[in-house]
């Protein structure tokens, strides 16, 4: 196992995600609490389970998935790396959007450019770091740009 660099913002007392090289993939180690990012994130959470159980569908879908190791405090969490692809397409755009909603409902801010990245076919969310904010419009998410936020440089 090597790390290679640290990756995003700070987290836990100056302590930062690491890119871990593995002999056929890499992974990002979260060294800080990975509870509700699993839960969104991962199709192995419960509430993705309980929500496609009820709504026959998967609500969250739109957030993408990532595959998580975790334990079982959620205390920390290893993530499988994301491919990322700098050309997004139309697929890319609409996906955009209905994360935008997602994340204004459920308070999710803090989706500036180290946050997420764009995949093949969909805007992924790879760091979960605030939820359940207030949000009184979209751009509170961080993924617009926004007028009065100047030391957060936003998705776009």
């Amino acid at each position: 196992m090597n790390f290679i660099d640290r990756k995003g913002d700070v987290h836990n007392f100056g302590k930062y995600v690491h890119k871990v090289v593995k002999e056929d993939h890499c992974l990002f180690v979260k060294p800080r609490v990975v509870f509700w990012e699993y839960q969104l994130l991962s199709h192995h959470s419960t509430l993705r389970k309980n929500i496609i159980d009820a709504a026959g569908l998967d609500l969250l879908e739109p957030m993408g998935s990532l595959c998580y190791a975790t334990n079982e405090k959620f205390d920390h969490g290893e993530v499988k790396e994301v491919k990322e692809n700098n050309t997004p397409n139309i697929d890319s755009w609409n996906n955009f959007g209905e994360l935008m909603a997602i994340a204004t409902v459920f308070g999710i801010v803090d989706l500036h450019h180290e946050n997420v990245l764009i995949t093949k076919d969909k805007t992924q969310i790879v760091d979960i770091e605030c939820l359940f904010f207030k949000c009184e419009s979209p751009a509170d998410s961080h993924l617009l740009p926004q007028k009065n936020n100047s030391n957060k440089k936003s998705f776009f």
